[in-house]
């Protein structure tokens, strides 16, 4: 439906508009020569709100932009590489044309049939083509009642292969035609070999002087990672879809400009230790491993290092087994070598910070915020699974829902996510680390699909950093219980307010285990934990004069809550 709705046509091949084509649809559309915009955007301000009083979103509104003409291609197309020994492909070109005439179905008001734009499927027919060695391709006319609308192209050669360059071009004059009837809707341009060949191969990602050196590391490591894939046309104005051959994905029998391009994304989801049954070395102290965040909260001192050493372990057997993959023919690496062994050296340097975090858990203060971590993660969890059930189920109370949902399944850490918090203790506990104060520090990017658990895992070193800024007091200057220890920053406002309340759980957790800790280690502190929240300005104050207003509006109201939008907690 939403394709029939932007590209069309939403009536069918032979469909008739009672409205200007270019108008009705948004994708999929080729301009005639001589046109260079659609209409302007008017030079006004649009949806300008009340910005004085309580309704308005926040502040001031922008100027509006100044008028900009809309550019509409003309052409579009793609670039392909073909087998070696492929010289002849066929070309199919197709396109919707729309032209005034009398409505075989509608009415105007004075019975007369009502004059509509009526489409014809254009183009469509099967062009066989030489491809040269080097050379330009064409022009081609797809249909002989539109002429000027050509295909061309060029063909180079590198190495063994030739890369083609093929267009669908548009150049029809809008004055001759008559408006939409020079424009092309539904734009396709197609292409095959005769007989139906996988002709099509991937383009590599490293040509030789193709990119930057900077950047020949990684996308070697992408061609590495995506050997089973690969990028078959490049669109030039528009998206390409490939039609595999047969499984493999590395060659195509047809390639095809998109105007709305769509891809199956597979679901990526964190393993477990039913997925390394055929391989015992990992499985085996993967299954040890334990995730349980009460369990490693009320852990012994002398036993809590045990507790995670199996995830060391586990790792290092899962690298040495994508080692010997290097050398297994079926696995198609021989060619990425330097890039499989880049990648396994970066594994083993993961895999030693994992362990150093582990050690760090000697230090006694290190050890005890990471236990403090792990048993403000558990409430936090437990407690927002609970309050979720309690919506749902009204008749449940919160303590039967706290009771029932407190099972190891609601509180246990995915592997990727307990790494990641234990490989970066280290340098969260130690202000001058070489990871943070070196020459080189680093920034730990935690890659993810959404829904996977990066919060949970960036919430867990949250708690950490918060408690260890406590027992270990001033630090190089800097005081443990002031200042900020986290910024959060989210693009979305919805998303904003989310991942607020998921972090308030927290904060609200780790305060009252602050408050128990204090009663027998003052090094915990009277300042409690507190978090704050940022919006814009209809919702928290943006000035220092602002600021007062509110906490002077705030010191007058009887819920110490000041402003329309609130404040910073």
């Amino acid at each position: 439906m939403i394709r029939l709705d932007l590209l069309g046509p939403a009536g069918g091949e032979r469909e008739e508009l009672d409205e200007q084509p270019s108008e009705r649809y948004l994708l999929g559309m080729l301009a005639p020569r001589e046109h260079s915009s659609l209409d302007q955007v008017p030079d006004e301000e649009l949806g300008v709100g009340d910005v004085t009083g309580d309704s308005g979103e926040e502040g001031e509104p922008e100027p509006a932009a100044p008028a900009v003409e809309q550019l509409v291609p003309s052409a579009f197309g793609l670039t392909f590489v073909l087998d070696a020994g492929c010289d002849r492909l066929e070309v199919i070109a197709s396109w919707g044309h729309y032209t005034r005439g009398k409505s075989e179905h509608l009415l105007a008001p004075s019975g007369q049939p009502k004059s509509v734009w009526q489409r014809r499927p254009a183009g469509g027919r099967t062009i066989p083509i030489d491809v040269p060695p080097e050379g330009m391709i064409g022009p081609l006319t797809p249909d002989e009642e539109q002429p000027e609308v050509i295909v061309r192209g060029r063909a180079r050669t590198h190495g063994e292969r030739r890369i083609v360059t093929l267009f669908l071009v548009n150049e029809q004059d809008e004055r001759e035609r008559g408006g939409d009837a020079a424009w092309l809707l539904q734009s396709e341009l197609r292409v095959r070999a005769p007989g139906g060949a996988p002709v099509f191969v991937r383009r590599p990602l490293t040509l030789p002087g193709a990119v930057p050196e900077v950047d020949r590391a990684e996308l070697a490591s992408l061609d590495m990672l995506f050997r089973h894939e690969g990028e078959l046309a490049m669109g030039h104005g528009v998206a390409t879809h490939a039609v595999h051959a047969d499984e493999d994905h590395t060659r195509a029998v047809e390639l095809a400009t998109a105007a709305m391009p769509a891809a199956e994304a597979p679901l990526t989801e964190a393993p477990d230790a039913e997925d390394f049954a055929q391989a015992p070395e990992v499985g085996e102290p993967f299954a040890r491993v334990v995730t349980d965040m009460k369990a490693l909260g009320e852990a012994a001192d002398d036993g809590l290092a045990g507790l995670l050493e199996p995830l060391v372990a586990a790792y290092d057997a899962w690298i040495e087994r994508q080692e010997l993959r290097i050398d297994d023919p079926r696995e198609r690496l021989r060619p990425h070598r330097l890039a499989a062994q880049t990648n396994l050296a970066a594994c083993r340097a993961i895999a030693n910070r994992i362990g150093a975090g582990i050690a760090a858990l000697a230090d006694p203060d290190v050890r005890e915020a990471f236990r403090f971590a792990n048993q403000a993660m558990w409430q936090q969890r437990i407690h927002t699974v609970a309050v979720e059930r309690v919506r749902r189920e009204q008749s449940l109370t919160l303590a039967q829902a706290l009771e029932q949902t407190d099972t190891p399944a609601n509180r246990s850490w995915r592997p990727f996510q307990l790494a990641f918090v234990l490989l970066n203790l280290p340098a969260l506990a130690d202000p001058c680390h070489a990871e943070r104060a070196g020459s080189e520090p680093l920034v730990d990017l935690l890659f993810f699909p959404t829904g996977g658990g990066k919060t949970e895992a960036y919430l867990g070193l949250t708690a950490f950093t918060l408690a260890i800024r406590r027992p270990q007091g001033e630090r190089g200057g800097r005081p443990g219980a002031d200042g900020v220890a986290v910024l959060m920053r989210y693009t979305l406002r919805l998303l904003t307010l989310q991942q607020f309340q998921r972090a308030t759980a927290l904060l609200c957790a780790c305060e009252l285990l602050r408050r128990e800790r204090r009663l027998v280690d003052e090094r915990w502190g009277s300042m409690p934990f507190r978090i704050g929240l940022w919006v814009g300005r209809r919702s928290t104050p943006t000035t220092t004069e602002q600021a007062d207003d509110w906490a002077k509006k705030a010191a007058k109201s009887p819920s110490g809550v000041g402003g329309a939008g609130g404040s910073p907690m």
